[in-house]
């Protein structure tokens, strides 16, 4: 099995790109869960994944262990407006647009 360096901005920025696409607010899981099969289906194509990250089996789904951790760490003051750890929901705040994570990804 080949160790991916884990890329904290393309993470990042396709975390923000999937939470826009869902309208800006949903769950941790499906948003895991939609990072582990574009980085599943990158590898199978480019032979590498999108983030770079481990996944760790978890009762509700893959989770990405190193995203996840930054998630917990940047509960309070981050980009994401919130994130309720009781609910594991999150948000992009106003100040990230549609267009502006577009072209965060695509720069």
């Amino acid at each position: 099995m080949a160790n991916f360096k884990l890329d904290i901005e393309k993470s990042v920025h396709a975390t923000l790109l999937v939470l826009n696409e869902l309208g800006g607010t949903t769950d941790f899981h499906k948003v895991f869960k939609i990072l582990y099969f574009a980085d599943q289906k990158h590898l199978a194509r480019y032979g590498r994944p999108v983030t770079g990250d481990s996944y760790v089996a978890m009762k509700n789904g893959p989770v990405p262990s190193n995203i996840y951790d930054i998630f917990k760490a940047i509960k309070s003051d981050s980009i994401f407006s919130a994130i309720d750890s009781d609910r594991h929901s999150m948000s992009v705040s106003e100040r990230y647009s549609k267009s502006t994570v577009v072209f965060a990804v695509t720069k």
